[in-house]
């Protein structure tokens, strides 16, 4: 029988020519994806290519000409490939911009505020997981819409080609129902603003201001607690006595509205976005239905620092918004708007309600509801993002 010495040569001989099989295949893999050279893929550039690719190839570099950003899970592949050492290079075969956003008003409503960014005059096609819903013309600042209600995912697809740039995104769920605080003298004003409001789905507590040191409240208007409210509407000067409770509530994240005589108190002022005190008198003297566009009001001009116009009037400003601390500041310039609700003919009642009802979603309080996954919002911006600048980009 071989001796313990000849089985240690034996042992030795076997490990070096397994070491020398594996280190020449190993050389021999290396020489094999250098001589491959590089692979250039066109699109539609899809899952089962970049696999067959993947599992196949014997490249050490991928290069794709991409006419449409590639589905995420594709731009996700491309850059999995890349960080396992992949030389991955794209070139843009006229890749169009274009972004989507959807943002939930705080509506009992459930509205939907859509914003495009694209390139000037194109058209895009608005579809939900219900199919096609609209379409549009973008101008030279994109376009924004309000939908009424929106199902899953929406998409916006550029032009009328199939295979062109789809932007995708998903609004938020419908976040928990606040409460909204009116606060205003007992009059007109303030009893078809709770109406309209009321109408529209919100749950209103108001303080409704009869004589001095007597008023009338509806539910709880106290304490404000962004965990209960949304927004405060201060219709009038009947607020002020509240107006440390009001700042705190809006630099904590709540809304404020403010009426056209709400900001005669030193704090509410402070943060008002108007700063105008122009009256314009109301152009009822032609008699007729009453319409916004005729009602008299407060010009808001000159306006605050960092203050945005929401509406104007031909060179008047009658909305206008502006940030303080957390929450967001509103400011009305109408008088007396119950004129176009009770005067205003068959379209007036919804037009008043509809028009109190986005002024107020503008600055109130919606909670911190995000939005769903699998979002493509701008998918040409994600890719150069994913792959970085292409090697042969096109100008847009």
């Amino acid at each position: 029988m071989p001796s313990r010495g000849d089985r240690s040569r034996v042992e030795r001989v076997l490990r070096g020519t397994a070491l020398a099989a594996l280190l020449w295949l190993t050389v021999e893999a290396f020489a094999t994806r250098a001589a491959g050279g590089s692979v250039e893929l066109t699109a539609p550039l899809g899952e089962a290519i970049l696999a067959r690719w993947t599992t196949t190839a014997a490249t050490d570099t991928l290069g794709v000409r991409l006419g449409a950003p590639p589905a995420p899970l594709v731009r996700d592949w491309l850059v999995a490939l890349r960080r396992a050492g992949t030389g991955v290079h794209w070139a843009d075969g006229g890749i169009a911009p274009l972004a989507v956003e959807a943002e939930r008003a705080p509506d009992p409503a459930g509205t939907v505020l859509l914003r495009v960014s694209g390139p000037a005059g194109a058209s895009v096609r608005l579809a939900d997981d219900l199919g096609t819903t609209d379409s549009l013309a973008l101008g030279s600042l994109g376009a924004s819409l309000r939908l009424a209600a929106v199902a899953g995912v929406v998409r916006v697809a550029l032009g009328s080609n199939a295979a062109g740039t789809v932007a995708t995104t998903r609004p938020a769920p419908i976040a928990p129902q606040r409460h909204l605080v009116v606060l205003g003298a007992a009059g007109w004003e303030s009893k078809f603003v709770v109406a309209a409001l009321e109408e529209r789905g919100w749950q209103v507590d108001a303080r409704l201001v009869v004589a001095p040191g007597l008023a009338v409240t509806q539910g709880t208007p106290f304490p404000l607690d962004t965990m209960r409210i949304a927004a405060v509407i201060a219709l009038d000067s009947t607020a002020s006595p509240f107006a440390p409770a009001i700042v705190r509530f809006v630099r904590s994240g709540g809304g404020l509205l403010l009426g056209p005589g709400a900001a005669e108190s030193t704090a509410l002022r402070r943060i008002a976005p108007g700063r105008g005190e122009v009256v314009l008198r109301p152009n009822f003297t032609s008699g007729g239905t009453v319409s916004r566009e005729r009602l008299g009001m407060r010009d808001l001009a000159p306006l605050a620092p960092g203050a945005l116009p929401l509406e104007l009037r031909g060179s008047h400003v009658a909305v206008a918004v502006q940030r303080e601390g957390a929450g967001r500041v509103g400011q009305v310039g109408y008088l007396e708007s119950w004129r176009w609700r009770m005067e205003g003919g068959p379209a007036g009642l919804a037009g008043h309600r509809d028009w109190w009802a986005a002024v107020v979603a503008s600055v109130a309080y919606g909670g911190e509801a995000a939005a769903g996954g699998a979002d493509d919002p701008a998918p040409r911006a994600a890719l150069f993002t994913a792959l970085g600048a292409p090697s042969q980009p096109t100008s847009h």
